[in-house]
């Protein structure tokens, strides 16, 4: 439920007719309630051919190889591994304003940021679909942010950081 997935299908589902050719997958649990409503859901909006309930995946790596970007609408994250993964492939993410911490990660000029209902956040993904020259300028400049932000030496200085500060 926190995944938000809902907030996805309906935006979908409104850009369908614009932009036929486009499919969804979404990854994660797909044995849950939630899930069960959100596959009715999909099916309620005639979508069945361009939303698809992965579930699980072994093979990260090519779900993102075969992205053109990644929508998270998630309005919980401890901390949103996928956005980094996304930027490792050079993928712009869509997530929704009201998930914490996310104007930390990304910006104006690494993804697009939206308010957390269906019409903000179609428009959005249409941003994204309708243009593979922002997705791929995005896309790059969120890989090397993220790169500069949690590189292994980064990360593991700061880790040090606090563990000498805990046994001080």
């Amino acid at each position: 439920r926190i995944k938000n997935q809902k907030l996805l299908i309906e935006s979908v589902a409104s850009l369908a007719a614009e932009f036929p050719d486009w499919k969804v997958r979404l990854l994660g649990k797909d044995s849950t309630p939630y899930a069960a409503q959100c596959r009715r859901m999909i099916a309620q909006k005639g979508l069945t051919d361009r939303v698809e309930v992965v579930g699980f995946t072994d093979d990260l790596a090519k779900e993102y190889s075969h992205a053109a970007f990644v929508a998270f609408p998630s309005m919980l994250a401890g901390f949103p591994l996928a956005i980094l993964e996304a930027a490792q492939f050079s993928l712009p993410v869509v997530a929704q304003s009201d998930l914490p911490g996310v104007g930390d990660i990304i910006t104006s000029d690494t993804g697009i940021v939206t308010a957390a209902n269906p019409i903000a956040y179609a428009g959005g993904l249409r941003r994204l679909m309708e243009d593979a020259t922002l997705r791929c300028r995005l896309g790059e400049t969120s890989r090397i942010r993220c790169e500069n932000l949690f590189s292994r030496n980064k990360i593991l200085g700061q880790w040090e950081n606090l563990l000498e500060s805990m046994v001080k």
